[in-house]
């Protein structure tokens, strides 16, 4: 006798066999993904026995995520100290009942009305429990109402040192691209490697400079690569400086900040400009080879433009100011695709064959709302780079060498051009760390400075001066 088992969520893919189950509706928010994939092998043996892994990869997920929604909805059951104590704090004001500290009143008439105020709503919480069998027998009370007949009788007491989850939380909350599915993903991989150095949830407050040294080291220690561990360190320098200005912790240092970065040579190198000829060779095998168009096009724009690939890949044909007196793209931040930073909202001039190629592709777009359709959208990026990818790595097998690279041989060009380091991070979307021209003055100013820089980078008339 044969016994047979029907496994599901099975799908045929280019490598072989893959497991692909949608994710509940009501996760796929909190979850950042609609669908989970995971390959199982090339053979329908190889998928028999990586299903039950993949399976349970997906019901944690799942589980993890639930439980996610629930204490979103339900704050008080998992809220850190610091959380109870604002929420109460809103709470006594939304009552006009504003102090935190108990009610001590000697003929003051405002202090004799808070007192009594609070007594009554005291009371009138006590009543939702008392037992009629006597006027002071109370069934138990739940810990929210508790905490409130607490605060109203004896005040708050002072507010709770912020702990590692409140930062990260307000971190989320303040800087919404980086609660995007891959950033959130990466934050909360650093946050977990320093917990494991310092255990579950400290207070930011108690963490010592020795203890930031101690999570540089442990990273290294861990095999991450110097660029790795600048990441982690700039991740965690900055969630700890917005919770010291956030929460008003004015004789708290950032125990992070200045913490020397070992550094690596190999690791300067980690990724190389293109030089012309490579660029070139690309160019020809996407416009020859490839038999999507949508890619040459945005090899020769992010040439072009220095931009990152997520920017281009996501504009839309409104924000291409192509019969602008100065063409140039408008980049902003929009439902389907975010910007990785502030600095990196900014209008980025349009000239030489990259104002060629946006012409052609506005003129070749689909629904006439983004450039490349295809790919505005969540991870459309990363399969754009994919495809780009394995066009760059048969021109070149230097591991250097990547798509990214495009920026950093804007970066290379502006510079032999002898631009201004303001302008050049203008043009790129890097963050102001002077007071140059470029910070001051209109968009319609700016514009003209970082046109003329790109003409003379180019060699274009005009590239002298705005």
């Amino acid at each position: 006798m044969r016994l047979s088992v029907v496994l599901k969520y099975l799908r045929r893919t280019r490598g072989g066999i893959g497991y692909r189950r949608d994710f509940p509706a009501g996760l796929r928010a909190v979850l950042g993904l609609s669908t989970f994939t995971q390959p199982l092998g090339k053979t329908e043996v190889d998928a028999a026995r990586n299903w039950g892994n993949a399976n349970k990869a997906y019901e944690k997920l799942v589980q993890d995520a639930a439980r996610q929604v629930v204490s979103q909805a339900s704050p008080g059951a998992t809220a850190s100290p610091l959380e109870k104590h604002r929420e109460m704090s809103r709470y006594l004001r939304s009552l006009g009942l504003g102090r935190a500290a108990p009610i001590v009143y000697h003929g003051d008439t405002v202090a004799l009305e808070e007192a009594e105020g609070r007594e009554a709503v005291a009371e009138a919480i006590l009543d939702n429990y008392r037992n009629h069998s006597g006027p002071d027998e109370f069934r138990p009370l739940s810990p929210e109402d508790e905490r409130r007949v607490r605060a109203l009788n004896s005040g708050m007491g002072s507010s709770p040192s912020p702990k590692l989850s409140d930062a990260v939380a307000l971190y989320f909350k303040e800087r919404p691209q980086q609660a995007q599915h891959k950033e959130r993903q990466r934050i909360n991989r650093a946050v977990r490697r320093l917990e494991a150095l310092l255990g579950p949830d400290p207070a930011i407050t108690g963490i010592s400079r020795e203890d930031a040294r101690g999570f540089r080291d442990s990273l290294f220690a861990g095999g991450l690569a110097p660029g790795s561990v600048n990441r982690e360190l700039v991740i965690i320098k900055a969630i700890f400086n917005m919770a010291k200005r956030e929460f008003e912790l004015p004789n708290w240092a950032n125990p992070f900040n200045g913490v020397s970065q070992q550094d690596d040579d190999a690791d300067v190198d980690k990724r190389l400009p293109l030089k012309q000829d490579i660029r070139a060779a690309v160019l020809r095998r996407l416009e020859t080879r490839c038999r999507e168009v949508d890619f040459s096009r945005i090899w020769r724009l992010l040439d072009g433009t220095g931009c990152r690939l997520a920017e281009i890949t996501g504009v839309r044909v409104g924000d291409m100011k192509l019969e602008a007196a100065l063409p140039h793209i408008d980049l902003v931040e929009i439902p389907e695709r975010g910007l990785k930073t502030t600095s990196a909202r900014r209008l980025v001039p349009l000239v030489g064959d990259a104002l060629v190629a946006a012409k052609e592709a506005v003129e070749a777009s689909v629904d006439g709302v983004f450039l490349f359709k295809r790919y505005a959208r969540k991870g459309g990026p990363t399969a754009a780079s994919k495809s780009l990818m394995n066009h760059l790595r048969t021109v070149s097998g230097d591991k250097r060498h990547v798509v990214h690279s495009l920026r950093h041989t804007m970066a290379d060009r502006l510079e032999e051009a002898e631009v201004p380091q303001d302008v050049r991070n203008g043009i790129l979307g890097h963050m102001q760390t002077g007071t140059g021209a470029i910070t001051y003055g209109s968009r319609e100013t700016r514009l003209r400075v970082t046109t003329a820089a790109m003409r003379k980078a180019f060699g274009l008339a005009g590239g002298d001066s705005p």
